[in-house]
């Protein structure tokens, strides 16, 4: 054989072990080190806040829930934190204790459990294909929540989903995890800024939306 055959040889060797090696490494990256693996693709509409469940259909989403965060989440990597382990069992034991248990309610479970990882963005969240973001911001003037910036500049926050702000201001104010720790709303305030879930007021006329 001559010495051209054997190069060629040798290079088509060595390009088919590194094509191996190379596959082998990006099906063990995918499989076991990308953080997105098993994440979704796509998402799907939010069930009503309404909506009943029993307690025990409840109960397994909030179990999934926090499977999910023992996989995915940094501070769950050697096991859930004492207090969102305490608090997941407190929440779990409730809901699969109750007969029915609206998709508000589960909401309000699940971010009494995300609350405690004190990380300023895990949440429950919806989501609706609906949903508009109003072009604003919030700011708290004593306990009310007054709007700043386009056309509902200065108008105050009466309710946020049905909840009047007088009953969660002491709730909104102050949460360092930007989670609802105990009662009242789910989501984050930075969330709660769309379309039918606030109720606003302005200095002159009540205006809502």
């Amino acid at each position: 054989m001559s010495m051209k055959k054997k190069w060629i040889k040798h290079i088509g060797i060595f390009l088919c072990v590194f094509a191996i090696c190379a596959i082998a490494l990006y099906g063990a990256w995918r499989i076991w080190l990308d953080p997105y693996r098993g994440t979704v693709s796509t998402f799907e509409k939010s069930e009503e806040l309404d909506t009943v469940l029993t307690g025990m259909q409840a109960a397994e989403d909030l179990e999934f829930i926090v499977n999910r965060l023992r996989e995915r989440h940094p501070a769950c990597v050697s096991g859930l934190p004492p207090a969102v382990q305490k608090a997941y069992e407190r929440e779990y034991a409730e809901l699969s204790e109750s007969t029915e248990v609206t998709v508000l309610s589960l909401w309000q479970s699940a971010s009494r459990v995300l609350a405690q990882l004190n990380d300023a963005h895990t949440r429950a969240q919806p989501y609706y294909k609906n949903t508009k973001t109003l072009p604003l911001l919030f700011s708290w003037e004593g306990h009310q929540l007054i709007c700043s910036g386009g056309e509902f500049d200065g108008y105050t926050v009466n309710m946020i989903g049905g909840v009047a702000i007088d009953d969660t201001a002491y709730l909104l104010e102050n949460d360092s995890s930007g989670i609802i720790r105990a009662k009242g709303i789910v989501s984050s305030v930075l969330t709660v800024n769309t379309y039918g879930h606030l109720e606003y007021q302005s200095k002159k006329k009540p205006k809502n939306h």
